[in-house]
């Protein structure tokens, strides 16, 4: 573990990690204006961190091979699902500071947030499949991953819905559709990761183990930040900087630490 954190790339995205963290908490308390330079700044930089974790997992997902493993193909959704993130937030905010603080739903950064999610899913799908996860009705972890997804999910569908989710933007048609992409894709990877954890987590050990809980852990740090992003939007309250910011920042640097995790020459992983 210890062998880890002192690689460069750790250091380094860790280093940015608590410097985006400084930053929004400076401008949440001197910054009222959403138009000024620091904000500006703030809002169009953070995403450095997708492109870092994009590069890194490019030449990670190579290491492994590429498609041609359960674990490159991880590696491989996983950094598309960081870089589709980043591509919405940046048409989110060109659209946000062009548009007199608002954006029209649906817009070209749900097309990219939308992207992201999918990816997420097949990189939980292959980790699936890299683990040999086989759910039967009849064993003690399939009846508890049940009793656990099934009632929190629908927890999680309805406080969505009944936060007023569904939008009535100008093309109801198109609202729906991504309404109910969104409402399905974010929902489905949460219960994903939290049935492979149920499964995975007691079978293993050592620096598979590690690996796993990071990739898992960066999942539902991803979940925790669109989900705020759909509250607020729901809301109307998107204002910059916001709480969804940080959350962004922390869902990055936790993706990025995952993916380089699995990087096959990293010497004792975690």
């Amino acid at each position: 573990m210890k062998e880890f954190f002192k690689d460069r790339r750790v250091v380094l995205l860790t280093c940015l990690f608590t410097f985006f963290t400084a930053w929004w908490l400076y401008l949440a308390f001197t910054q009222t204006n959403p138009l000024s330079l620091p904000v500006v700044v703030f809002t169009s930089s953070y995403g450095v961190i997708t492109l870092l974790g994009g590069f890194w997992g490019y030449k990670i997902a190579t290491r492994w091979g590429g498609r041609n493993s359960h674990i490159g193909r991880v590696v491989t959704y996983l950094t598309l699902g960081l870089l589709g993130e980043e591509v919405g937030q940046i048409f989110f905010t060109v659209t946000y500071f062009s548009n007199h603080f608002t954006v029209p739903y649906p817009s070209l950064a749900d097309v990219g947030f939308v992207s992201s999610a999918a990816f997420y899913i097949l990189a939980l799908i292959n980790l699936k499949r890299g683990l040999s996860i086989k759910f039967s009705k009849y064993s003690l972890r399939s009846r508890l991953a049940l009793m656990i997804v099934i009632p929190f999910g629908a927890l999680m569908l309805y406080s969505l819905v009944d936060s007023g989710y569904l939008f009535a933007g100008p093309d109801f048609t198109a609202s729906v559709f991504f309404d109910t992409l969104y409402l399905v894709s974010y929902i489905s990877y949460l219960m994903m990761a939290i049935v492979i954890a149920i499964f995975a987590i007691k079978s293993l050990g050592g620096v598979m183990r590690g690996r796993i809980l990071l990739v898992l852990f960066s999942i539902l740090l991803q979940f925790a930040a669109d989900y705020n992003y759909m509250y607020e939007s729901s809301r109307g309250v998107v204002l910059l900087p916001s709480v969804n910011d940080l959350l962004y920042v922390a869902a990055f640097f936790g993706v990025g630490l995952a993916i380089l995790s699995c990087d096959p020459g990293t010497v004792d992983g975690l």
